[in-house]
């Protein structure tokens, strides 16, 4: 019941979703509105250790954080053929998010937004339990005294939902001459067993619950024997059975993600018509030309690597089933693309799995196929990534078979944009209001004399049959004129009306142009808009890594400028220690105290070097260069003072220079 809004004919399409990047590196880029380029992280090599050549993937299209999701349901339309939808990724890559999102936001996903529009598409939606569900993907059509009996049996709906966003979009492609109503059904594949999840009685244990997979003899498809199928009549109503059995699905926590699914998740949309009665707004149970449209909207489960997950026990078993069921679809699908490839018809794996063998119809050509790959651009998930790029290539090379669909035979006002609901009751107000037309008896001439003749001269006889049959052509050419004058103004009536009518058309067909017209502008600059936006972020992108590695350069340079101010400031301190040892070089000693010869060479701690004067002793005069080592020779030698040994003792090694030999 999808169909593309493009107007794709094509029976299978897949298309790429994008998942918002958490970390800075990105393993996906997107190139344009149809290719996805892979992008290796950083150090990583191939098997055979050699370096990742980025490989680019087509899609019919590609979908990125910017695009909504609305944006991605209107790309799919109802129509009346079978469809299967799907997400494939792996885990935590957004598919349950794309399949149902949250229905009390605009984040709700495609599961909600098909059923709103699938009910404000619908022209004769029936009440219940005038259809009846046989268990064996059959239906039949019951009597009105026993619908009116089950229908006293049903409890009211309640609704937990307070607040739903709802899809507008409707679609024109049902036929408006058929009744119909609409059934649910929800099952999971747990451990490759099937479960009814609409099963009140179903519980975590999964004990002596499952369902088995048949053919059916006439139609040929594969249905799920004996579950729970709930005739909803609105789209809260089919919501709320919807949220109530998903709390009985398989979802735990894992080490990827806190909401794990443990099982592949089908919910099944049937939509069951049948002609209506010419008489009575009843299905026909006498033609026996019901017809089921079904849609799957499939939420599978995604691919694990116990290595990420580190999985045990009953995780790691639920894993292993899970990663089974995803490599017997692969294998169904590279079996196809290779029988068309080599003209060869070698068996495909259906029933290796429960998921496979449960969607072969469709991958033999009943009805279309629409998949979408949902992929995380983290540099964690490249391998599993590539794996999923894969998968799409073969799927996108399959070309199923076309098979002919039922086609409906033309009836009497069948097929116009008007349902037979409002028909019968415009019907029903104009009898209200005009009454039932009944043919009206009028005496338009009055009944002519009696022809009798007395003898053969009575003239009074002639002259009265004379006189009435000439006041009779009167009358009659009066009527005749009056008829013609009536004639005149329907005909002109009926031509106003007409004329009316064809320009109410063209008004409306070009209204029609002008709107659809609009719609296209408008495609066109929402995706000029995206483009810009994609653009934008690409700019955003690149001027947040141009403004980091400004600010590391800018770092860098002050970090160069600290050291080159640390070594100029030791640079300095070792001058003013050379100038110092030249200073003690050049005079004489005076002192043979070692503690008065360090204190040359230290510098005072309160005083910054930079702001440290030189200053010469004003009490002393001026040394003479040439004379200094004569005079202290020559006052050591008269010296008298007697010096104390304890506390002035000399050191054998004052009078040593400090300078090193090689200085």
């Amino acid at each position: 019941m999808t169909g593309n809004q493009d107007g794709s004919s094509k029976s299978l399409e897949v298309v790429c979703r994008i998942a918002p990047k958490n970390g800075k590196e990105s393993c996906v880029s997107l190139v344009d509105d149809r290719y996805v380029k892979l992008i290796a992280p950083m150090n990583y090599v191939t098997r055979n250790n050699d370096a990742f050549i980025e490989k680019l993937y087509k899609f019919d299209c590609v979908f990125d954080e910017n695009d909504t999701q609305r944006d991605i349901f209107r790309r799919y339309l109802i129509s009346g053929n079978d469809s299967l939808l799907f997400t494939y990724g792996v885990t935590g890559s957004g598919k349950t998010f794309t399949m149902t999102g949250n229905a009390e936001s605009d984040n709700s996903g495609l599961l909600p937004r098909t059923l709103d529009v699938i009910f404000r598409s619908l022209p004769n939606v029936m009440e219940k339990c005038i259809f009846k569900p046989n268990g064996r993907n059959g239906f039949a059509i019951q009597t009105e005294e026993k619908a009116q009996l089950e229908r006293r049996t049903i409890p009211l709906p309640s609704y937990s939902i307070a607040k739903r966003l709802v899809e507008t979009v409707a679609t024109k492609s049902l036929n408006h001459s058929r009744c119909c109503a609409v059934f649910i059904s929800y099952i999971e594949i747990y451990n490759d067993m099937c479960y009814d999840l609409l099963d009140e009685n179903l519980t975590d244990e999964r004990l002596f619950t499952s369902k088995n997979i048949r053919i059916d003899s006439v139609t040929r498809k594969a249905y799920v024997e004996k579950i729970k199928e709930v005739e909803v009549e609105s789209c809260d109503e089919a919501i709320e059975q919807f949220l109530q059995a998903q709390e009985r699905r398989k979802i735990a926590k894992t080490l990827l993600n806190k909401s794990s699914s443990r099982s592949h998740s089908i919910f099944i949309i049937r939509l069951v018509s049948a002609s209506l009665q010419k008489d009575k707004y009843y299905p026909d149970s006498m033609k026996n030309d019901i017809h089921v449209a079904e849609m799957s909207l499939v939420d599978l489960a995604g691919s694990e690597r116990a290595k990420r997950t580190l999985n045990i026990d009953e995780r790691l078993a639920e894993s292993n089933k899970i990663n089974q069921s995803l490599l017997t679809l692969r294998q169904c699908m590279e079996r196809l693309r290779d029988n068309q490839r080599t003209q060869q018809h070698l068996p495909v794996p259906y029933r290796d799995s429960k998921l496979t063998y449960l969607f072969k119809t469709y991958f033999e050509g009943f009805g279309s196929i629409r998949m979408i790959v949902c992929v995380n651009p983290q540099a964690s998930d490249f391998e599993e990534n590539l794996h999923v790029m894969a998968f799409a290539k073969a799927s996108r090379e399959i070309k199923p078979a076309q098979q002919k669909t039922q086609v409906h035979a033309l009836q009497e006002l069948n097929n116009l944009p008007f349902n037979r609901r409002d028909i019968s009751q415009w019907n029903k107000e104009f009898e209200k209001c005009v009454g039932k037309l009944q043919p009206l008896l009028m005496e338009l001439f009055e009944q002519p004399p009696v022809i009798e003749l007395a003898n053969s001269n009575d003239e009074t006889s002639l002259t009265r049959i004379r006189e009435y049959y000439i006041k009779m052509i009167a009358l009659k050419r009066s009527y005749m004129d009056t008829v013609e004058k009536n004639t005149e103004t329907l005909a002109s009536g009926v031509k106003s009306r007409l004329c009316f009518g064809d320009l109410i058309s063209n008004q409306n067909a070009e209204l029609l142009s002008e709107l659809n017209g609009l719609r296209t502008e408008y495609a066109n600059l929402n995706n000029d808009f995206k483009r810009l936006k994609r653009q934008n972020n690409s700019l955003k992108t690149a001027l947040s890594r141009y403004e980091a590695i400004e600010e590391n350069d800018k770092r860098r340079e002050e970090e160069e400028e600290q050291r080159a101010r640390e070594k100029d400031k030791a640079l300095h301190v070792q001058r003013r220690t050379i100038q110092k040892l030249e200073a003690v070089l050049d005079s004489p000693v005076i002192s043979n105290n070692v503690a008065k010869l360090r204190q040359q060479f230290d510098t005072p701690k309160e005083i910054p070097y930079k702001l440290r004067p030189r200053k010469r002793n004003e009490s002393q005069p001026p040394i003479n260069r040439s004379n200094a080592t004569t005079t202290t020779d020559e006052n050591s030698r008269d010296s008298t003072t007697k010096n104390n040994s304890r506390y002035d003792r000399r050191s054998k090694s004052a009078c040593r220079p400090l300078i090193p030999k090689n200085y």
